[in-house]
């Protein structure tokens, strides 16, 4: 892992398997345990990130989904939108989310968006939620990603 400084951010190059698999060891090792699935379209995926604000912003979403998780499995993806830009997925897919409280773990979703928009901004990026009619969620992100200085 190298660091590397730009005047208003601190990239690190890092493959973004190995910070998704320690994302996964992360909710393993929880008192209530968090079973991660992650698929990776490639095999290696070497790019420059602001790893902690990532992070963060993963584990948040992660948590937000698991507010009406029974089985606590979560379902983590990526795909390359264009040459520079990734479409990240956080989908819960076990969710039942009684009908009396839908409006507001949709409100919670909401402040969960606005709460991380300018760190997906300073990424380039952007941020949305989509909920199905079978009662799941899916949090997606985008961000711009540099594969080298």
């Amino acid at each position: 892992m190298q660091k590397a400084s730009t005047s208003e951010h601190d990239y690190i190059k890092e493959d973004i398997k190995d910070t998704l698999q320690e994302i996964e060891e992360i909710y393993a090792t929880k008192e209530k345990a968090v079973t991660i699935s992650i698929t990776t379209p490639l095999l290696t995926c070497p790019i420059h990130i602001e790893k902690e604000k990532f992070i963060l912003l993963i584990q948040s979403l992660i948590d937000t989904t698991l507010t009406y998780s029974q089985k606590r499995h979560i379902h983590i993806s990526y795909r390359v939108i264009t040459g520079n830009q990734l479409i990240f997925y956080i989908r819960n897919t076990d969710i039942c989310i009684p009908e009396a409280q839908r409006q507001l773990f949709i409100q919670q979703c909401n402040k969960e968006l606005e709460k991380h928009k300018d760190s997906i901004e300073t990424m380039n990026g952007s941020i949305g939620v989509e909920f199905t009619a079978e009662k799941k969620i899916t949090f997606w992100f985008t961000i711009f990603y540099r594969t080298s200085y």
